[in-house]
């Protein structure tokens, strides 16, 4: 199930939105949404800092007691990882919500094409997010685990040792094949790299990169690595930023 918020002050744009949303999944008929409606910035946030958040996020950019920007840092601050939309009547805030990593930007009055086009690229991404794992053998069988919930592999012991955002750590039982080739799903997908001998690292997890160490979002673990590995990942943290972190 997909969970879109859609929020604007204005009510006839906000309907307007909304039915065109419900009109693009009553034609996808294979993908579940749930559309929910703010005509108030601040009851969106309310709902937010109370809840998981929501998939996709479609703001108005003007709004009387927050503007969508402000909203966007807010739901970035709090680590929500949904796709953000802006609706805007001018580009000219394009600049201003580079932080917040924007998916895209649509014009006033909307086209049901253009958003149609972006609603097929989004619902793409969310999709894999929902679906896309790895499976792996443990002493208790064998579990999927979604590539969305990786923060980094480290090899040790002749196992995979998979540390994943909630805190835990799936143990693999002990390789027969080489680490390489049983990360090879995993690097398959830009958003993982290998990262010397041992790690395979979510470069979307990864808050900053120093001289001998990595520091990964919304934790306080530290990954501590020879200089040399350090140095290689640099270029691909910054390439992912770059092309792909307006996908987070």
């Amino acid at each position: 199930m997909l969970n879109i918020a859609i929020c604007d002050d204005e009510k006839l744009w906000l309907e307007n939105t909304a039915e065109l949303l419900n009109e693009y999944y009553r034609k996808h008929d294979d993908i579940a949404a749930k559309i929910h409606t703010f005509q108030s910035a601040h009851d969106l946030v309310e709902c937010v800092d109370e809840s998981a958040g929501f998939d996709l996020y479609i703001l108005d950019v003007m709004m009387p007691e927050m503007t969508g920007i402000q909203v966007g840092e807010k739901l970035r601050a709090a680590e929500k990882r949904g796709l953000i939309v802006y609706l805007t009547t001018s580009k000219d805030f394009a600049l201003d919500a580079y932080s917040v990593q924007p998916f895209h930007y649509l014009i006033k009055p909307v086209e049901k094409e253009s958003l149609f086009a972006i609603l097929d690229r989004a619902t793409e991404i969310l999709k894999d997010r929902h679906t896309k794992a790895i499976s792996v053998k443990t002493k208790n069988g064998t579990i999927q685990i979604l590539f969305d919930s990786i923060v980094y592999v480290e090899f040790a012991d002749r196992s995979c040792h998979y540390h994943l955002k909630d805190g835990s750590v799936v143990v693999g039982n002990q390789l027969r094949a080489s680490f390489s080739e049983s990360m090879s799903p995993l690097l398959k997908d830009d958003r993982f790299c290998r990262c010397g001998a041992s790690f395979v690292l979510n470069l979307f997890y990864i808050s900053a990169v120093e001289k001998d160490y990595i520091r990964f979002r919304n934790t306080d673990k530290t990954l501590y690595l020879p200089r040399a590995a350090s140095n290689s990942l640099m270029p691909f943290w910054l390439d992912y930023w770059m092309e792909r972190g307006n996908n987070v």
